[in-house]
């Protein structure tokens, strides 16, 4: 379409300055611009337009994850040629739950096996924590892993204790933190970019417990994997519904992450009390019965000799534990060797602990595994309290 005059020719129409327009200037012609109101662009000119760059995603370092994995490799080094690692910082039912020590769960997942149980680990929170970190945030990131790593505390402690009463036992490993970290990074895949459904999360969990199960064997804590997938997937799940979606992270928030990280790490490899004797490792009940003084069966003392002294003096390989009878009792029980009236003896004792040990009583006396009665036991004290 073009506009001329009608008494307007073809050659004034091209030689005038608007192609397509009059030549002459109309009255309503703007001054400033010099353009003609009745201008138009021609339809066949292709205008050139830069291309569109793609929006990426901008990767930020993963410092909570990266901080994880340099207190994990601390601790490691500070435990090389200390055998009771898991002793001084693991987890164990009796620790916990008599003599409350809380710090337990968290000093537990900064302790390993040997190197590759600790390499294992942190190539699997690297992949996977650093997932969660760039799209979660450094917050959220250090909530999952810290939480799934005293979920799974929490879990193995309470089963092992269950199916082995009589025996205690100690778990420590990141395995039970890093497989709630590998859940929730399943979770945010298999979530994609729609919002979080309970059915995700369940999905999730299914196929890192699935896992956790095939890999299992040996000296492997099952439960502490699972009670990680467990706690790392609805926590996921808590942090991703619809009140969470438009949450982005702050500097604030990020700052606070690195700083609950750093304090919660400090505090894990700081409690794990390395190089201390073997005597702190002992519970609240051990320490009661070696502090008593060794008394008859009226409770009437000897001297001023305490279990402790007159049997740790006297006997050889000696160990001291406790755990919790099947029937509930409190039980403290040492085991050691004597050379008693011309022979080598194996001697096993037990005490019962009443309360918050507010008394105790002897329970079992043996000699090679077999019962000594009262007569017995009574030369024997008297043998080591001398």
């Amino acid at each position: 379409m073009q506009l001329r005059r009608d008494n307007e020719t073809d050659q004034e129409r091209k030689s005038g300055p608007y192609y397509g327009m009059p030549s002459q200037k109309y009255e309503n012609q703007n001054p400033y611009t010099n353009q003609n109101p009745y201008a138009y662009e021609d339809p066949y000119v292709v205008h050139t337009v830069p291309p569109v760059q793609p929006v990426r995603a901008k990767q930020t370092i993963p410092i909570v994850t990266i901080l994880i994995i340099v207190a994990n490799v601390i601790a490691a080094i500070m435990c090389i040629g200390i055998e009771n690692t898991f002793q001084l910082a693991g987890i164990n039912y009796e620790y916990i739950t008599i003599n409350h020590e809380y710090r337990r769960l968290i000093s537990y997942m900064f302790i390993h096996a040997d190197f590759e149980h600790l390499i294992g680990n942190m190539v699997a929170l690297f992949l996977f924590g650093k997932l969660v970190e760039q799209r979660l945030g450094s917050l959220r990131m250090a909530i999952i892993y810290f939480g799934s790593g005293v979920g799974a505390g929490f879990l193995s402690m309470e089963i092992a204790h269950k199916l082995h009463p009589e025996s205690p036992r100690f778990a420590a490993g990141a395995s039970g933190a890093v497989f709630g970290i590998i859940c929730a990074a399943v979770f945010l895949q298999i979530m994609g970019r729609k919002n979080a459904e309970r059915k995700d999360m369940i999905i999730a969990i299914a196929l890192v417990i699935g896992y956790a199960i095939y890999s299992a064997g040996g000296n492997v804590d099952i439960y502490g994997h699972i009670g990680g997938a467990i706690v790392g997937g609805i926590l996921a799940f808590a942090l991703n519904v619809k009140k969470w979606q438009g949450f982005i992270e702050n500097q604030f928030c990020k700052i606070l992450a690195i700083i609950a990280t750093i304090v919660l790490c400090v505090m894990g490899v700081g409690e794990a009390h390395i190089g201390k004797d073997q005597s702190s490792l002992m519970d609240k009940r051990v320490m009661y019965i070696r502090e008593q003084p060794v008394a008859d069966y009226e409770m009437k003392s000897y001297g001023t000799k305490t279990y402790g002294e007159a049997l740790d003096d006297y006997c050889t390989n000696t160990k001291w534990e406790s755990f919790t009878a099947e029937s509930g009792e409190q039980v403290v029980q040492f085991n050691g060797n004597a050379y008693y009236k011309g022979s080598e003896k194996e001697v096993i004792i037990q005490f019962l602990i009443t309360g918050d040990c507010e008394s105790y009583e002897l329970s079992y006396f043996a000699f090679d595994d077999t019962a000594c009665n009262w007569q017995q036991v009574d030369a024997f004290y008297k043998t080591i309290c001398k």
